[in-house]
């Protein structure tokens, strides 16, 4: 029996895990246990009724006390009414609500609590359980104070503009509590009680940031990242500061430690480029979220190429659906997933699209090219694109990947005597851009990297006998 218990009680702490961060939606088992007299956690539950069309436009007191209770042993769910109805015993729902019904059950009592006058309030919930709130970072501004709130020349602000029905806007509330700090102030305008406000600032999305510098400069700031790390690293950039030891918003200027910039250099910049943000990053670990998984996975991209982010998607993906949101891993499983999706948001290909225009300033003599013709409607074209593509994202230094579509350009494709597709030609530098090598190999990603590898070599060793001379 004792160590029957202790299962119970190990599971219940495991599935609490989950609700620390963001919202979950129990099942039945989970629902009877936290509601029960042997539970060891207080439950705020939504529930949603089959008349709540848009249940998730009012889950933000759920959101909003995520943080407020955040270290006291409760769990902060929503549950579907026709999963738990037969669990729900004396507690009295109406069917026919329209919006969620809140609930509370306090640990060790089995009891169904509502608040007395039906309007749900985290207040209520503090008394009922006598624990103080978390207070919020944000400053709740008006129409009026928002003026003299951002008026400070001595202080950054980011303002954002909300509504408490925009999924988005709940979705980013935890995130944003954990990164604020001193001395950057941060406000929040209700844009349903405010309408005049957003139309007076152009306000059309939620939410939207606005940042102000020393009372004069307007700045807007969209970030369209989430995740705690991932928002420290927009705002930091924003502002121009660095990152604290404890991982807060500073706005004590410095030297810039950005993950998001070294990400972006990482995947736009050149082999050499690559091999430098990846020293950079590995110099500053300590300063850097997930560092090792970012520099994990920037290794694996200069190996593998692109094609390793679509493998190790699909396989994160499919442990996180095997593993279910109760895991110990699923958290780092889900950072993971998360940065692997930053990285496919580049069209990192790094094949350089030629046209009539940019094909003379490209292919010059002064650089190395790989030029690809094609021609469109091609089969073997669309099959060694893949190929090319994945030989491109993995890089040569000192080469620029190159193609040109000869059938829409044919005056440039009867220049180099074009009539196969697809081919490959070689411009090397400081050869004759009239006569190119034909690329007679394989059309596999492999080959042509083998290739490239040789001709640079055999370009270096050139280079070095000539300066000898």
């Amino acid at each position: 029996m004792i160590a029957l218990g202790l299962i119970l009680i190990l599971s219940t702490l495991a599935s609490a895990e989950y609700y620390v961060d963001s919202l979950g939606n129990l099942n039945p088992d989970e629902f009877k246990r936290l509601s029960s007299e042997e539970s060891h956690q207080h439950l705020l539950v939504g529930i949603i009724t089959p008349s709540c069309k848009r249940c998730q436009d009012y889950y933000y007191p759920l959101v909003q006390a995520l943080h407020a209770f955040r270290g006291i042993d409760i769990v902060v769910a929503t549950a579907n009414i026709e999963d738990i109805q037969e669990n729900l015993g004396d507690c009295d729902v109406n069917l026919e609500a329209e919006t969620p019904e809140f609930r509370l059950y306090k640990a060790g009592t089995g009891v169904c609590l509502e608040s007395p006058d039906r309007n749900f309030n985290l207040d209520w919930v503090a008394k009922e359980l006598k624990v103080k709130m978390k207070p919020s970072h944000w400053t709740e501004l008006t129409e009026t104070s928002f003026y003299k709130f951002v008026n400070n020349p001595k202080k950054t602000s980011i303002i954002e503009v909300y509504a408490p029905r925009c999924v988005s806007c709940q979705n980013q509330y935890n995130d944003l509590e954990r990164i604020m700090s001193e001395p950057v102030q941060f406000g929040k305008i209700d844009s349903d009680k405010y309408r005049r406000f957003c139309t007076q600032w152009n306000i059309t999305t939620l939410p939207h940031f606005m940042h102000f510098t020393d009372g004069k400069t307007y700045t807007d700031a969209q970030p369209t990242v989430q995740g705690d790390s991932a928002m420290l690293d927009y705002f930091n950039g924003l502002i121009g500061c660095r990152r604290e030891v404890d991982g807060r918003i500073s706005d004590r200027f410095g030297l810039e430690k950005n993950i998001t910039r070294q990400l972006d250099r990482f995947m736009n910049g050149d082999a050499a480029m690559k091999e430098s943000v990846m020293e950079d990053v590995k110099a500053h670990l300590k300063e850097y979220t997930s560092g090792k998984i970012y520099l994990h996975t920037m290794r694996k991209v200069m190996k593998e190429g692109k094609a390793f982010l679509r493998e190790e998607r699909a396989r994160r993906m499919k442990m996180i659906q095997e593993m279910g949101v109760f895991s110990k891993k699923y958290p780092m499983s889900k950072t993971y997933l998360n940065i692997l999706n930053s990285f496919m948001k580049y069209d990192f290909s790094g094949v350089v699209k030629l046209n009539g225009d940019n094909f003379d300033k490209i292919v010059n003599g002064k650089r190395s090219v790989l030029c690809e013709f094609y021609k469109k409607d091609c089969e073997n074209c669309e099959a060694f694109e893949k190929e090319y593509a994945e030989a491109a994202s993995r890089g040569v230094p000192g080469v620029v990947f190159a193609s040109l579509d000869g059938d829409k350009y044919n005056f440039i494709a009867k220049r180099y005597n074009h009539h196969k597709n697809p081919s490959l030609k070689w411009f090397a530098k400081g050869a004759d851009v009239n006569t190119p090598e034909e690329v007679q190999i394989a059309h596999t990603k492999d080959a042509i990297l083998e290739y490239l590898n040789d001709k640079m070599d055999d370009l270096k060793e050139q280079e070095s006998e000539e300066a000898e001379l």
